[in-house]
């Protein structure tokens, strides 16, 4: 608790920390933003039909991607000294851009592979996956506390980028892919998802 509220007062108090709170909350409501626009404009509907623009952003992507975070890196690495300034600010829109064309090249690379009878095949098992994904986010959440948290098996700080790499695909490929696949075997919904149904719409609604 005293590291938690440590974190938060660092967050939302300090000035230049409430900057960094502000970009990233303004980063993730432009991505729900592209979900809403996605949604309004009928892409999955129509992803046959966007399969050419689909083509060119997936490449256009990739590249703002590494560029951006070529970029970050660069930039971070020649300004370690402790401290705002204005170049440090832009290494962190490069940050924010580079995770978000990178979420752009991702998702176009999954809808194209989709797009093919051997690549259905292939991404059948992530499908079980992504039909409770408020469930498996707090999954996530619940099994990396008890990992690296002291009071857990304390591996904050003790891993390096590769067993973090590791430690989250085996979370993911060995734990929440086939247990998705068993609970939607005997369930029309996640356990969460059809909580929040019940919750939004009244009983009855987590079976619908």
């Amino acid at each position: 608790m005293r590291e938690n509220l440590r974190v938060m007062a660092y967050d939302y108090l300090d000035l230049w920390s409430l900057w960094g709170t502000f970009g990233w909350t303004m980063t993730l409501a432009l991505t729900m933003l592209i979900g809403v626009l996605a949604g309004r404009r009928r892409w999955v509907q129509r992803v046959p039909e966007l399969m050419p623009q689909l083509r060119r952003l997936t490449w256009w992507s990739l590249a703002v991607g590494i560029a951006c975070g070529a970029a970050f890196t660069v930039i971070f690495e020649l300004n370690r000294a402790p401290g705002p300034s204005l170049i440090k600010t832009l290494g962190g829109l490069c940050y924010a851009l580079s995770r978000l064309a990178l979420m752009v090249f991702y998702v176009a690379v999954i809808v194209g592979l989709a797009q093919s009878a051997a690549g259905r095949r292939w991404l059948a098992p992530f499908e079980a996956a992504g039909r409770m994904p408020l469930t498996n986010y707090l999954m996530q959440s619940v099994i990396c506390i008890t990992l690296l948290r002291g009071w857990g098996f304390g591996l904050w700080m003790q891993v390096g980028p590769a067993a973090g790499l590791a430690l989250s695909l085996a979370i993911f490929f060995a734990v929440q892919v086939p247990w998705s696949l068993w609970w939607l075997k005997r369930y029309e919904r996640g356990p969460v998802e059809a909580l929040w149904a019940r919750l939004t719409y009244g009983p009855g609604a987590e079976r619908a």
